[in-house]
């Protein structure tokens, strides 16, 4: 059995623009997860411009060879809001 496709989905330590840029040069499909403060500013400004519901997803097309899916999920904003406040607890401790 021969693959025909080599798909990479690497943890996000492995999250840089150097390796970005080669699996790109290397015509590998790949799947990265990444964080909005990392976007640029007309990205962000994209992204929150979107009225996304609980469990809807979206894409955003970045450059020709990179796009975006947006999701978003109640529980995971619930999350992030109590990981903020607890690091701000921390800091005023």
């Amino acid at each position: 059995m021969a693959v025909n496709i080599l798909r990479v989905a690497p943890d996000v330590g492995l999250l840089s623009k150097d390796n970005v840029t080669q699996l790109l040069q290397k015509g590998y499909e790949y799947i990265l997860g990444a964080k909005i403060k990392t976007e640029s500013v007309q990205i962000k400004e994209k992204i929150f411009q979107l009225d996304l519901k609980n469990g809807t997803t979206t894409v955003i097309d970045k450059d020709e060879h990179i796009r975006l899916i947006i999701s978003y999920s109640d529980a995971r904003a619930r999350k992030d809001t109590y990981n903020r406040q607890q690091g701000v607890n921390q800091k005023t401790q």
